[in-house]
């Protein structure tokens, strides 16, 4: 018969420093053995039980790493998907920084700050002709430049300065022709320039016509002409919609003779004031 006290205190020893799987299966053979000193259980029935105790925590252990190991997995293959979405968002921005600071590819961000002296953004397409491929903007001595460059970026030209004092006081100057494209108007009955497709306006008359006020006329100035013809047959009138102002109220006249071409000069001051001047005879 073992001894009780022994058994106990080597038993409480046993669970203070328990630990691991190990320690597990001392624990249960020590507590068998604890019931068969007790006189509720054979040796062999201790050695049995605890034999079949083993197994099963073998078989839990098991079991439980087997879950581990799925969930690892599936965390792991998350966390590669996951890696892999951003590689692909990074890759996607196809940035390169090469020697000299010249950075190519596309950037897609909402603001790209470029800092240094005379910090440049550089423009280029890549089939353009030989010397017109490049376009760069500089700031430098408080002013933003607009340039056309060279191929080997030796010569330049500025086709527009941006200047200011503070942001109080802001103002362009263009160092370049400003050209603008003639947009012809839709002879009828009433004729209506679009004033968001251009400043210069051109239309033939084929009969006595009415100039209605233009649509999308902006608050801020927008100064330009129309253009006006004869047909063939000529005599040709025109009267004008509200928003059309002349010098001292008197609505002008055309040229009749056939082919002949008149100049409306315009000034927006509002959507309903447009202020107008008409010359007549170009030849």
């Amino acid at each position: 018969m073992l001894n009780l006290t022994n058994l106990t205190t080597v038993l409480q020893t046993k669970i203070d420093a328990l630990t691991g799987t190990a320690e597990y299966k001392e624990l249960l053979l020590l507590t068998k053995a604890l019931e068969a000193s007790a006189g509720r259980a054979s040796v062999s029935d201790v050695l049995t039980a605890g034999a079949e105790q083993m197994v099963e925590i073998d078989l839990c252990s098991a079991a439980n790493i087997d879950a581990i190991n799925t969930a690892g997995a599936v965390k792991v293959n998350a966390i590669n998907q996951a890696g892999a979405t951003k590689i692909a968002e990074i890759g996607a921005m196809n940035v390169v920084q090469k020697t000299g600071g010249v950075m190519t590819g596309g950037l897609d961000t909402p603001v790209l700050t470029v800092t240094g002296n005379a910090p440049r953004t550089s423009h280029v397409e890549t089939d353009g002709a030989a010397d017109s491929k490049r376009y760069d903007v500089v700031a430098d001595g408080g002013k933003l430049w607009h340039r056309a460059v060279n191929d080997a970026g030796n010569s330049s030209k500025t086709w527009l300065e941006i200047n200011r004092t503070g942001v109080a006081s802001v103002w362009s100057r263009y160092t370049a022709a400003v050209r603008t494209q003639i947009v012809a108007l839709t002879d009828g009955a009433t004729i209506t320039p679009d004033f968001a497709d251009g400043n210069v306006f051109a239309v033939t008359l084929a009969g006595n016509r009415a100039l209605a006020n233009p649509v999308n006329v902006p608050s801020d100035h927008q100064g330009g002409s129309i253009i006006i013809r004869q047909d063939a047959t000529g005599s040709r009138t025109l009267s004008f919609g509200s928003a059309w102002k002349f010098v001292g109220g008197i609505v002008p006249a055309l040229s009749i003779a056939a082919n002949a071409v008149d100049r409306l000069f315009f000034t927006v001051v509002s959507p309903t004031e447009i202020h107008a001047a008409l010359q007549r005879d170009f030849r």
